[in-house]
């Protein structure tokens, strides 16, 4: 789920991506986590498909007791949607307001360097064959 909307409802197979403590299957009836997410690869298998999302800044919550996972995101796209030409834009964004923060606050800029990190991260995902 992201502030735009649910981008994936439905029962899946297993889903694999990478939290703050590493890289993570979840499978049914996982037992109950909770991690951070800064930026990941995540990989979604259910009856025969497998669907790739990228996404970041967020929190992966799985509830053990209603066998759901949830994955709240700032933002997620599917991998085969992602082009370095709008993540690109973003970033020469993100360097103009990092070279000229001086009129950010200490939080707006720790927050502007966390995306110009993962963006960056997103894009070298986006240009892997």
């Amino acid at each position: 789920m992201t502030p735009n909307g649910t981008l994936l409802s439905r029962d899946v197979q297993s889903v694999k991506l990478s939290t703050e403590a590493g890289v993570t299957s979840v499978l049914a009836n996982h037992a109950d986590l909770l991690a951070s997410v800064q930026f990941t690869h995540v990989i979604v298998k259910y009856d025969h498909h497998i669907d790739e999302y990228l996404v970041r800044g967020g929190i992966l919550a799985m509830d053990h007791d209603m066998n759901t996972l949830s994955l709240l995101v700032s933002f997620a796209e599917e991998l085969s949607e992602t082009t370095t030409v709008s993540a690109g834009e973003y970033l020469t964004m993100l360097k103009t307001e990092l070279e000229e923060g001086h009129t950010l606050s200490s939080f707006h800029l720790d927050y502007l360097q966390e995306e110009h990190f993962v963006l960056t991260k997103q894009m070298e995902t986006a240009q892997k064959p």
